[in-house]
């Protein structure tokens, strides 16, 4: 039985992670950013290159990119492609200062998650229509 908490984070996760492959689509595509295919954005997920259980970085927007379905859960991320993928767009001293926020313990309380997912659900709109989608 889930939990009014487990259903926030729930939301917040659903919304943020629409709004990740909104941002990352491409006239209805994306290229995934460890095996470099290009493909339909209805064929995303919204990855992390660091885990998701690390909650100081799951809702981080340089860590997580439209990614294939393939790479985010066959091959368990890619990592290691990721991380490389990650240095070269953001550069070391923003990927090292992701790596050590992710060390941090973090939560969310219910009613942020809440609010998290309704800001989410806004900047998914806007990116939508700012590109026409």
């Amino acid at each position: 039985m889930s939990t009014p908490h487990s259903r926030a984070e729930k939301k917040a996760w659903n919304e943020f992670s629409k709004m990740i492959r909104a941002r990352d689509e491409v006239d209805g595509f994306f290229k995934c950013p460890t095996c470099g295919q290009i493909k339909p954005i209805n064929q995303a997920d919204a990855g992390h290159c660091i885990s998701s259980v690390k909650k100081a970085v799951k809702f981080d927007e340089m860590n997580v990119h439209a990614q294939c379905r393939k790479c985010n859960r066959f091959e368990e991320g890619n990592h290691t492609v990721y991380m490389k993928w990650l240095f070269e767009k953001y550069g070391a001293e923003r990927v090292n200062d992701l790596i050590e926020r992710s060390k941090k313990t973090a939560g969310f309380k219910t009613a942020d998650l809440l609010l998290m997912a309704k800001e989410y659900k806004e900047r998914t709109k806007a990116i939508k229509e700012r590109k026409g989608i």
